[in-house]
C-alpha cells in the first residue's frame, strides 16, 4: 500500500535495478474524501541499502552517460520531468528523484 496511487520506475545504476521509485498519480485515491485526506509526498523512493542511496544516485544516468559528452546535460527535478524531455528527444537529462542536488548527485553529473 506504501505505493498506492503512483506510477512507478525501476532506478538503474550499472546497468542494474537498485530501487524504485513512485510518483504520485492526479486522482489516485479512491474517492472525494479521501483524496480531501490524503496528501502523499509527490515522490518516493525505495529506503537507502547497500546498492542505493538517493543523494549518490542520479535517475537516468545510465542513459545519459551512453550519450555524447559534448551534449547539454539537463538536470531536473523528478522521473516524469526526465521522461518528458526524452519523449522531446533530449538524450541527456538526468533526474534527482524529487530532491534538492546532493554534492553526490552532483559530483556524478560533472562525470557526465
Amino acid at each position: 500500500d506504501k505505493f498506492r496511487g503512483r506510477i512507478m520506475v525501476p532506478i538503474y545504476v550499472g546497468g542494474r535495478v537498485v530501487g524504485f521509485g513512485g510518483r504520485t498519480l492526479p486522482d489516485a485515491a479512491k474517492d472525494a474524501a479521501d483524496r480531501q485526506a490524503w496528501k502523499p509526498p509527490k515522490y518516493l523512493n525505495s529506503p537507502t541499502s547497500p546498492v542505493f542511496t538517493k543523494s549518490d544516485t542520479l535517475f537516468n544516468y545510465d542513459q545519459a552517460s551512453e550519450r555524447g559528452k559534448g551534449e547539454t546535460l539537463w538536470i531536473v527535478e523528478g522521473y516524469m520531468d526526465c521522461v518528458s524531455l526524452s519523449v522531446a528527444n533530449v538524450t541527456r537529462a538526468v533526474s534527482t528523484m524529487g530532491t534538492s542536488v546532493a554534492p553526490g548527485q552532483m559530483a556524478r553529473a560533472l562525470d557526465l
